[in-house]
């Protein structure tokens, strides 16, 4: 199997290149997917145990299974939200004004992103969208880095693109299973990087203000949504009060530099990237969580590529069988956070990975998968 090219990187660089996607920038790269007969000749290199596993895909896919991603294929190479089978069929946007981050409740009844950045005035649109009266929305020329040009904004759409409304200023979004609360990221409010929770009932929310929450990458909910995981250098868990509105406890795990992180959902486990830092290469791990204290066990996932190699944004399935994520080779001279070409995203089983699928064939940066299927018994 032959592996192709994406875009990683430590938590930092990954939001400094999130928000400075929504900014002019240069020639957008020129993006080549591979000829039909290229990817028949691929599938045909497939051993069994592949062959086994497509077909297992396929049958999720013929069940209603969906993974939504984000890729560079808009206009000015723009990144827009996607969806597709977990096999790769059926593919369709959803979105035409820019996507990433996607993320939907257990329900599927709704599609989390992220799309576009604050500016000032703000516009019409934005005015009714909620927020802690304490920390006030970014706007441009607040921030404290010349890089970041204001505060992204979440929107919620039907998950057929339909009905898109702003709920938050924020990024990275993470439903919990009832898809009651939100919890996402903002930048310099009131520190460099800080965890949100919105209860979208009240449209209420709460920043997680703690001495001990000193991170605040990819937040995401336990299955219970009675914790709050991320990373950004370092890693931490919050348990949070029966509101949903405040954080009883914080403990930090070093990881080296995990980022890009979910659990699993029977909250067994929480998967995540180590990244180099160097551009050297980036490999997912997961952890065998303790929900009260620090004390569980890393593990490296086997994925078959070589050292070097680029591996990024993981995500279970429903039934935590199976894990897709992004590959890409590395280019020479361009940062890992940087790539825009050959960034595909695979499927392997979780966690005795075994074999590795090729999902998208598009060759553009493939990011953020995230897999939702149908409740069991329907």
């Amino acid at each position: 199997m032959n592996a192709m090219r994406r875009k990683g990187a430590m938590f930092f660089a990954a939001a400094f290149a999130t928000l400075a996607r929504w900014m002019p920038a240069g020639e957008p790269p020129k993006i080549v997917p591979p000829a039909k007969e290229e990817i028949e000749a691929e599938m045909a290199k497939d051993t069994p145990e592949q062959k086994k596993l497509r077909a297992e895909l396929e049958a999720l896919a013929k069940a209603g299974h969906k993974i939504y991603f984000n890729a560079n294929l808009g206009e000015g190479g723009r990144n827009e939200i996607f969806v597709m089978g977990p096999d790769g069929s059926n593919v369709r946007q959803l979105t035409k004004e820019g996507g990433e981050y996607p993320h939907t409740p257990a329900d599927g009844s709704k599609v989390a992103y992220v799309s576009g950045a604050l500016t000032d005035p703000l516009p019409d649109a934005l005015k009714g969208v909620p927020f802690d009266p304490k920390f006030p929305p970014l706007k441009w020329g607040d921030q404290k880095f010349n890089r970041m040009k204001g505060t992204p904004v979440i929107w919620i759409m039907n998950p057929d693109g339909s009905e898109r409304k702003p709920v938050a200023f924020g990024m990275m979004p993470h439903f919990s299973s009832d898809g009651r609360y939100l919890t996402y990221s903002v930048w310099n409010h009131p520190f460099p990087c800080q965890v949100l929770v919105q209860d979208l009932e009240k449209k209420a929310e709460a920043f997680l203000v703690h001495p001990g929450l000193r991170n605040c990458g990819n937040p995401c909910f336990s299955p219970d949504g009675n914790y709050i995981v991320g990373a950004q250098g370092g890693a931490h868990c919050v348990k949070l009060n029966a509101g949903k509105n405040g954080v009883e406890s914080v403990f930090v795990f070093d990881r080296g530099h995990p980022c890009n992180g979910e659990v699993s959902p029977d909250g067994r486990y929480w998967v995540y990237v180590v990244d180099t830092h160097a551009c050297l290469g980036s490999w997912l791990y997961y952890y065998e969580m303790d929900w009260e204290k620090p004390g569980g066990k890393a593990h490296s996932l086997n994925l078959g590529w070589k050292p070097g190699s680029v591996n990024y944004y993981p995500a279970f399935s429903p039934d935590g069988k199976y894990l897709v994520y992004a590959h890409a080779e590395q280019q020479p001279g361009v940062k890992s956070w940087e790539v825009k070409q050959g960034q595909e995203l695979y499927v392997t089983r979780f966690p005795n990975c075994g074999a590795t699928v090729r999902v998208t064939w598009n060759g553009a940066g493939n990011q953020h998968p995230h897999w939702w299927g149908p409740p069991a018994g329907k």
